[in-house]
């Protein structure tokens, strides 16, 4: 009995959810082999394969924590200097602002290593890692 009631609304509700989908009714019955798309993209993105998807946004995101990573690091440079001036002379501000500029010049420096490894693994194998390519990945 107890069985009956925790299974009998779940079954209802995925039964009512199947013949209730607009596709299912249309088709007359279940679509097997048709595409999955997300409605909330662009077009040009429903129509890539996800690893077409992917390919794209790999290097995207590459790309834009590079930018955000020179951002802060203007941002976090002049922060220090502005820091700086306005201390005074006294010595815990300028201290403070010092390891806000070495600090952003650390992360410059991390930034521009992780750049050059990028692309220095992609050119030691032969793969552009702010350009993917996944198609070669296909089987079949």
């Amino acid at each position: 009995m107890r069985i009956r009631t925790f299974l009998l609304p779940k079954l209802l509700l995925i039964t009512t959810l199947v013949i209730a989908n607009p596709s299912y009714v249309k088709a007359g019955g279940p679509i097997l082999n048709a595409p999955i798309r997300n409605p909330i993209l662009p077009l040009n993105l429903q129509l890539l394969s996800g690893a077409q998807f992917f390919g794209r946004l790999l290097p995207a995101l590459i790309n834009v924590g590079l930018v955000i990573g020179a951002v802060v690091f203007f941002f976090m440079l002049l922060l220090g200097a502005v820091q700086w001036i306005s201390s005074g002379g006294d010595k815990g501000a300028v201290e403070a602002a010092r390891g806000k500029i070495t600090n952003a010049l650390i992360g410059l420096v991390v930034l521009f290593s992780l750049y050059a490894i990028i692309t220095l693994v992609g050119r030691f194998f032969g793969v552009n890692l702010t350009f993917f390519n996944l198609n070669v990945l296909k089987i079949g």
